[in-house]
């Protein structure tokens, strides 16, 4: 046989091995992908069922065991829906004050039975709407029992465990109550600002300053003319005074520049302001001198002299003008000067300010000055969080 003949064919043999060893290689590369893509597959397959469980709890969760805020949001959509095709329902008068019960607003299927959304707790409601200046504001009342209670603010502060009869705190005074002293937990956050409680007064609404200063200008209490010096020293009347239009300005612009939202606005009450007269030399700390006249009614207002002297604890703080009046005094800020209401009664031109040192001055109402406003929140804000520290400030809803 030709030698170059048993050459090839033993040459074609060994390419069909190798093509069959290949072929196998291919096989197994094949077969392994396939293992892989179906472990994948299933992983994937696994995990898309225990998603589908999850949602479906939550959203059993969510149905069914919503959580108390968000079973007051619904209350207080469903009354903003039902008044709003009932218009005619809604309190005329300032102040005015009308209810639906969560039962009447589910019966006229604007919500659920509030069974429907808890299952935790057996609960009753309402929501009360009232008038604040034909500004209306919707307050869900949730009474679950133990398990939860809606709170207005007013009662959180004046929760018996924190009146004290000595040292820092709150106390009953007069009919309100009011902090006094320099270590107290009276911390309210309103739009990222804080603000201190000053006093709950004896229908409820809660008092406020403003930690620091509204903005960062100096204002002047009254520039005008002076008949009694012949100079611009101003009137110190505050009623026709500059200031009241500098406080006037900033609650226009107060949403602009980040003071209020348009929600937190509504909580706050239109109320009179006590401006009388006061001496140097006088004691008093109640207002009845400041008291013996009022403003119309404000949204945003000052401190009087009465309200910064009887937050001292010292009983050195005798007088108007007393410099023992700084000591264990929250209302101290020691970086700015800043603006009283009251005026005084020896001249036309003299009103008083808190020092940066602390203590109460007499000075003309031409010089300039910072402001810190003062509002009242209506009695049925609500308490949302918080201790009333600086780490935890009171937050309203």
């Amino acid at each position: 046989m030709d030698p170059k003949y048993n050459n090839n064919r033993q040459l074609i043999e060994k390419l069909k091995d190798e093509d069959r060893e290949n072929n196998s290689y291919e096989d197994s590369d094949k077969r392994e992908h396939k293992e892989k893509m179906m472990k994948y597959l299933f992983k994937i397959a696994i995990f898309t069922a225990i998603l589908v469980v999850v949602l479906f709890v939550l959203s059993m969760f969510s149905s069914k065991s919503r959580g108390y805020a968000d079973i007051e949001k619904i209350m207080k959509n469903a009354a903003i829906k039902y008044y709003k095709e009932n218009a005619s329902d809604l309190p005329k008068i300032n102040g005015g004050i009308v209810e639906i019960s969560a039962q009447k607003l589910s019966n006229l299927k604007y919500m659920k039975d509030l069974d429907k959304y808890s299952k935790k707790s057996s609960c009753s409601g309402k929501v009360v709407v009232e008038n604040n200046d034909d500004s209306y504001i919707y307050i869900p009342y949730l009474d679950c029992g133990d398990d939860y209670k809606t709170t207005e603010l007013f009662r959180k502060i004046t929760d018996s465990s924190n009146i004290v009869s000595t040292g820092s705190g709150l106390y009953y005074y007069g009919n309100q109550y009011i902090f006094r002293g320099d270590d107290v937990n009276n911390y309210v956050s309103i739009n990222n600002n804080l603000w201190r409680v000053v006093k709950v007064s004896s229908n409820n609404e809660v008092m406020l300053i403003k930690e620091d200063r509204a903005k960062k200008e100096s204002y002047t209490w009254d520039d005008r003319y002076n008949a009694q010096k012949e100079m611009n020293y101003g009137i110190n009347d505050f009623n026709i005074s500059r200031l009241k239009s500098s406080l006037d300005d900033i609650l226009d612009n107060s949403i602009d520049e980040g003071l209020f939202k348009k929600s937190d606005k509504e909580h706050i009450v239109a109320h009179s302001y006590c401006i009388g007269k006061r001496g140097v030399n006088d004691s008093s700390v109640d207002n009845s001198l400041e008291c013996n006249m009022e403003t119309e009614k404000l949204k945003l207002g000052l401190l009087t002299a009465s309200d910064f002297m009887l937050a001292s604890l010292d009983g050195g703080c005798n007088n108007t003008v007393s410099v023992s009046c700084q000591n264990y005094n929250y209302l101290v800020n020691d970086e700015i000067n800043w603006w009283l209401i009251t005026a005084s009664n020896s001249n036309s031109y003299s009103v008083y300010s808190v020092s940066s040192s602390g203590y109460i001055e007499e000075g003309r109402a031409s010089s300039r000055k910072k402001i810190r406003p003062v509002i009242y929140l209506n009695s049925k804000t609500m308490y949302k969080s918080g201790d009333g520290t600086i780490d935890s400030p009171y937050l309203i809803k």
